[in-house]
Formats: structure tokens, C-alpha cells, sequence
């Protein structure tokens, strides 16, 4: 008998850890991912705008380019926009170069088109640039130009612009 109930109590045992052994059970996991904005569109090459040397009493504007280069994921709307600049006074349709070591100043503008049609600005689908991204670096071209007759004193004038990408 005591070998009947020690078999018993042996079989009952495995019955209860083969129970054990054979329960699942389960939770849930969250998982998030942030992309962020910045991964969507990044800077490349710069080339800053350099005019030639400009004549006070010229009856022509003077011309100059810049470039800037963009890459934004394929098909990402977004806009190029450009800030007033740093110039004392200075706004977004009347932008100032200031005269190194001086506060003299001479007046600007930043175009869209070599037409000069359409300024650079901050406010979006205003006075940005509307873009559709390809996937690849996208080279923007900034079209500046300076009045002609402006009564200035020669030496060097400078300005500094922030452009921004918006999407």
C-alpha cells in the first residue's frame, strides 16, 4: 500500500507540472517610432551671393546669384523661404547690405525667377518658394539684385540671410 500512494502521489506530481509546462501566456507590447521632422529634408552646398563691384552713379542694377542645395524624401511638398536679414531697418521686400566697419547702407532684394518678378519672403504661399522634392539634391538658385543710384561710399557691404525650408 505505501508503494500504491507514493505512485500515486508521483503521478499526480507530473500531472500537475505537465499542466504548468504546457500554459501560455501573453501581454502586449507597445511600440512607437517619432520621426522627425529634420530627417525629412536636409541642407547641401551653399554658394553664396557675391555681386561685382557696384557704381553709385551706374545707371544699371547689379546682378548676382547664389545657390543653395535641398534634398527632401520623393514627392515631400515644401517651401524655401528667406528671412529680412540682418541690415538695421531692413525688411523682407526692402532688404539692407550695411557698410563694414560703417552704418552706411545700401538697398537689396532676393528673387525667386531671374525675372525678378517674385521676392523671397517668410510668409508661406505668399512669398516662399513652392517646391515638390525629387529624392535627389535639388539646387535652388536666389537671384539678388541692387538698385541702381544709390549715393553709397565704396567699401564692403554685407549682409547675412537665413533661408528655411518648410514642409
Amino acid at each position: 500500500m505505501h508503494y500504491f500512494s507514493k505512485l500515486s502521489i508521483i503521478f499526480l506530481f507530473l500531472l500537475f507540472f505537465q499542466n504548468v509546462m504546457g500554459v501560455t501566456i501573453n501581454n502586449t507590447l507597445g511600440v512607437m517610432a517619432t520621426v522627425g521632422g529634420g530627417a525629412n529634408c536636409t541642407f547641401g552646398a551653399v554658394s553664396n551671393m557675391r555681386f561685382s563691384n557696384y557704381y553709385s552713379f551706374n545707371s544699371n542694377a547689379d546682378y548676382a546669384t547664389g545657390t543653395v542645395a535641398i534634398t527632401c524624401i520623393p514627392n515631400l511638398a515644401y517651401d524655401i523661404g528667406i528671412d529680412k536679414g540682418q541690415g538695421a531697418g531692413a525688411t523682407e521686400d526692402h532688404r539692407l547690405l550695411t557698410k563694414q566697419g560703417g552704418n552706411q547702407l545700401l538697398n537689396y532684394g532676393l528673387f525667386q525667377d531671374a525675372s525678378h518678378q517674385h521676392s523671397y519672403g517668410t510668409v508661406i504661399g505668399q512669398n516662399t518658394l513652392h517646391q515638390i522634392a525629387t529624392g535627389s539634391a535639388e539646387v535652388i538658385t536666389i537671384y539678388g539684385e541692387i538698385p541702381s543710384n544709390q549715393a553709397v561710399s565704396a567699401g564692403t557691404y554685407l549682409d547675412r540671410v537665413t533661408v528655411f525650408v518648410t514642409f
